[in-house]
């Protein structure tokens, strides 16, 4: 291997390393009868452009985030990360090649051509490397990482409920192009419980499940998005003529109208009301 990829693969072990201690002490901090022998499987969720400040138990209080809160409050919280930066509007696609290469965008590309990436070291340890959801890195950096995957979503974005997959067959080549049915969160998921209940080897596995949300275009799916929208809203702006009214739907909650001016106006109401006819008559 030339000097190019033997210093991320450095780096790579050190994170490992890293990694491996604290997987380490937690196991021995539970007492021996309930130590695991042997190398630990390793889960990797990865959210798509999701902020910090979109966590309930990061402080935000108007959000409801149930697992995410309780990841935090039984595992390590990290609250002083930062991404690095981009090369481009596409924060996402540097972000995941420094998160597979330990190396900041400066010092790899994008593809991540001719540098080791964690799940290649992984699957060099003797791990089973494993991949659903989104790639934006290439194809020849995703097939010398990854060993098994379904479900995958080569792109930047998508329709939610139309997204278009590809699997690596047994012989590290990718399927052909079909549409998942369903929403992409559920797809990937679905895939990750699949491959995870479904594991019978005699190695640990690495499973990294890249959701593409909450990425744009924001389609939650049906009702998740319902707590935090107006059903309709009525904007009432006092005028010279008397008052007038807009109808807006999907409102959302604590938006303060604002002028064109960009000014919120103390002049403008808004009342929440449910529509019963097509049009409000006003």
């Amino acid at each position: 291997m030339n000097r190019i990829a033997q210093r991320p693969r450095l780096f790579t072990y050190r994170v490992l390393f890293i990694v491996a201690i604290t997987l380490t002490t937690t196991t021995l901090a539970a007492g021996p009868a309930e130590q695991e022998e042997g190398p630990l499987n390793i889960l990797f969720l990865y959210a798509d452009d999701q902020r910090a400040d979109t966590i309930g138990a990061w402080g935000n209080e108007l959000i409801t985030t149930p697992n995410l809160d309780r990841l935090s409050a039984e595992g390590i919280s990290f609250h002083s990360n930062y991404n690095f930066g981009s090369n481009s509007g596409a924060v996402c696609i540097p972000s995941r090649a420094m998160v597979h290469t330990g190396r900041s965008f400066l010092r790899s590309p994008n593809d991540m051509a001719e540098v080791a990436t964690l799940p290649q070291v992984l699957g060099e340890a003797g791990y089973h490397t494993f991949i659903t959801g989104k790639w934006h890195n290439g194809e020849e950096s995703l097939l010398r990482s990854y060993q098994h995957g379904t479900s995958i979503m080569l792109g930047g974005m998508s329709d939610h409920i139309q997204v278009p997959l590809r699997d690596i067959s047994q012989n590290g080549e990718l399927s052909m192009t079909r549409v998942g049915v369903g929403h992409s969160s559920e797809l990937f998921t679905d895939a990750a419980v699949h491959f995870i209940e479904s594991y019978n080897g005699n190695v640990p596995f690495y499973a990294y499940v890249a959701f593409t949300a909450p990425h744009d275009p924001r389609q939650p799916p049906p009702g998740y998005a319902d707590p935090y929208y107006l059903r309709t809203s009525f904007l009432s702006i006092p005028s010279t003529t008397g008052q007038w009214f807009c109808v807006m739907k999907n409102w959302p909650r604590g938006h303060v109208p604002r002028t064109k001016s960009g000014l919120s106006s103390p002049n403008i109401t808004v009342s929440s009301r449910i529509l019963t006819n097509k049009w409000a008559g006003f």
